[in-house]
């Protein structure tokens, strides 16, 4: 769903929002603020930031947010500045002016060269810090065990050898074009490409059980 906040039902939004901020997902989110904490950031540029769950913590945590996506804004709240601009077209001068530009959960929904491209124009942004995060496939193992006397949870998730297998590209136009961990899409080759485009890499961590891996990146010129 990617509908302007006026064109959205209440009952659209309720659906849609438990959807995606799940609880598998919550760690993934929660984990953007965090990934913050310790360098000297205040204003932030969120590019997708959907429904605003991330916009509201930054928000509330006394950030200075912007938001950034391709089409018009899918929250009212909280109301912060809004930039319309595709990120297959992004101009760096537009970047500029942020301590940090954040990106998390998006670049795998263009093509890898395009992702490249836009990593390209945060670098040329001159924005001192960039904070990515994309899908990680790559062997791992996950679980998890809640028991009390009245019910009992497992979770369970084992990720192997996705590194001989071709990304099973989604036919949505919307979805994912790739993820690092498959074939040809190493962490390794990842992060040197990340370091080629003219970044340091600052800061790694991984979430879970969403399973993606995020970068914090300096940009000093």
């Amino acid at each position: 769903m990617a509908k302007p906040a006026a064109e959205i039902t209440r009952e659209e939004r309720r659906r849609e929002w438990v959807r995606y901020y799940s609880p598998k997902r919550i760690h993934e989110q929660l984990l953007q603020v965090h990934m913050l904490d310790r360098f000297p950031i205040n204003k932030v540029l969120e590019i997708g930031p959907y429904f605003g769950l991330v916009t509201a913590m930054m928000d509330n945590a006394g950030y200075e947010v912007t938001t950034m996506d391709r089409n018009p804004p899918s929250f009212e709240h909280p109301a912060r500045p809004y930039i319309e601009m595709d990120l297959t077209a992004v101009e760096p001068a537009k970047l500029a002016g942020f301590d940090c530009i954040m990106c998390c959960a998006t670049l795998e929904h263009i093509q890898y060269p395009q992702a490249q491209e836009a990593l390209g124009a945060f670098r040329g942004s001159g924005t001192p810090f960039v904070l990515i995060s994309v899908p990680y496939q790559g062997h791992q193992l996950f679980g998890q065990m809640y028991f009390n006397r009245y019910m009992t949870a497992a979770h369970f998730a084992w990720k192997k050898f996705r590194f001989l297998k071709e990304f099973p590209v989604d036919p949505d136009p919307l979805g994912h074009k790739w993820e690092v961990g498959y074939k040809g899409r190493s962490l390794k080759s990842y992060e040197a490409m990340l370091k080629d485009t003219g970044f340091t890499i600052l800061r790694r961590a991984f979430s879970f059980p969403s399973f993606a891996v995020f970068h914090m990146l300096g940009n000093a010129r």
